[in-house]
């Protein structure tokens, strides 16, 4: 299994909801030590390939303000962060059965909030883009999907887990985020979503 699915699936494993605190530490660790052991063999395999093949680039110092360009699957070029506006973004996998359940939560975010803020998700899979495709029409996505199998996006959110969400500002920060299902802190988000301006047009 490569490196990013299988550090993604410890700690998805790890954050779901009432799961003893021994049991969340344990899968922690799990995940650490996958990332200890296999990040050095992924960068070796990765450090031939041609950066204009990767479905997202990032400019970003770690941790620093975000700057990623994403390849939608439907072709298009989405920036996120500096210089682009305010940019709603959901990062799924589509082995994670909460994500299934936060499809229409995320399609009725765009479809009210269509003149205040961007929409588009992110997938951490990394088979084939088909499987993923044949995903967003079975659960019915009507938003922007790309892909970030290499994680580089989810690194600079410092996403720890999915499904998770992301209120990213021209500035390049994330003014809102939320890791796990969002059913709890839909309320909030809308409320915050509610206080932007209109996007410029």
């Amino acid at each position: 299994m490569p490196m990013t699915h299988t550090v993604w699936r410890i700690i998805d494993l790890a954050l779901r909801p009432n799961r003893p605190p021994e049991t969340t530490m344990k899968f922690l660790r799990a995940a650490v030590t996958s990332l200890l052991v296999l990040s050095p063999l992924a960068l070796h395999a990765q450090a031939g390939q041609d950066s204009s093949a990767r479905d997202v680039t990032t400019h970003s110092l770690l941790y620093g303000p975000i700057h990623a360009s994403m390849r939608t699957f439907a072709g298009d070029t989405v920036t996120v962060g500096r210089g682009a506006p305010m940019t709603l973004v959901a990062v799924f996998a589509t082995w994670c059965r909460p994500c299934r359940d936060e499809v229409p939560m995320i399609n009725m975010l765009q479809r009210d909030f269509a003149s205040k803020v961007r929409v588009v998700a992110l997938s951490m899979d990394e088979g084939n883009e088909a499987h993923i495709q044949q995903w967003l029409k079975q659960y019915g996505a009507t938003y922007p999907v790309a892909r970030d199998a290499s994680g580089a996006l989810a690194r600079s959110l410092r996403a720890m887990g999915v499904p998770a969400v992301f209120l990213v500002n021209s500035s390049g920060h994330a003014e809102w985020s939320r890791t796990g299902a969002m059913m709890s802190s839909l309320p909030e988000l809308r409320a915050r979503l509610k206080q932007l301006p209109e996007l410029a047009r």
